[in-house]
C-alpha cells in the first residue's frame, strides 16, 4: 500500500506526510497504481494549499520520485540461507545461537531412548532443571510469586502457581 506500508525510507507515508494522507481519496491504494496515475496529487480531494500541505507534497515528490518500480513478480527471500530458500535446519541453528548457552558440544536427540530421557539430558547439560538456584535466577520467589526487577529493588508482580 502506497501510504501504510514501509517502502520509502523513513517510515509510513501516511505518518510522514499525514496532511496529504487526509487529503487523500483513495486511502487503500497500491504504489504501482498510485505511480501510474499522471500526477500524485491526481487522486487527492483537492490540490494541496500553500503552507504545510505544499511543503508536504515537495517533500514526499522528492522521497519517491528515485523509486523504481521492478516489473517481476514479488517473491520472499530467507536471508540465513545462501540460496534464498527457507530450511528447518537454518531456523533451527538461529534459535541455538540464540537461546542456547555457549558450549562445545552440539545439541544431539537419541532415537533410541524416550523424548522424556532426551529431554532430561539436555535440561542437565544446559543446566537448566527447575532447581531452586536456577528459579531464583529467573526471577521467580519461593513461595510462587513472580518478581519484577527494576532499577529500585524489586517488587511481587503476580501469583503463579505450580502443579
Amino acid at each position: 500500500m502506497f501510504w501504510e506500508d514501509k517502502w520509502c525510507a523513513g517510515g509510513t507515508l501516511k505518518d510522514k506526510f499525514n496532511r496529504l494522507y487526509a487529503l487523500e481519496s483513495c486511502k487503500h491504494v497500491t504504489v504501482g497504481t498510485k505511480f501510474s496515475q499522471p500526477l500524485l496529487s491526481s487522486s487527492f480531494r483537492r490540490t494541496p494549499r500553500g503552507g504545510i500541505e505544499m511543503d508536504q507534497f515537495v517533500k514526499m515528490v522528492d522521497d519517491v520520485k528515485e523509486v523504481i518500480l521492478s516489473t517481476s513478480e514479488d517473491r520472499w527471500v530467507w536471508d540465513l540461507e545462501n540460496t534464498g530458500e527457507f530450511s528447518v535446519s537454518s531456523i533451527r541453528n538461529l534459535i541455538d545461537e540464540k537461546t542456547l548457552p555457549l558450549t562445545d558440544y552440539k545439541t544431539r536427540w537419541n532415537k533410541l531412548v524416550p523424548i522424556k530421557v532426551n529431554i532430561l539430558s539436555w535440561k542437565i547439560m544446559t543446566n537448566s532443571l527447575p532447581t531452586r538456584f536456577n528459579i531464583s535466577c529467573r526471577a521467580i520467589c519461593e513461595d510462587g510469586g513472580v518478581i519484577l526487577f527494576y532499577a529500585g529493588g524489586s517488587i511481587p508482580v503476580v501469583e503463579v502457581g505450580f502443579l
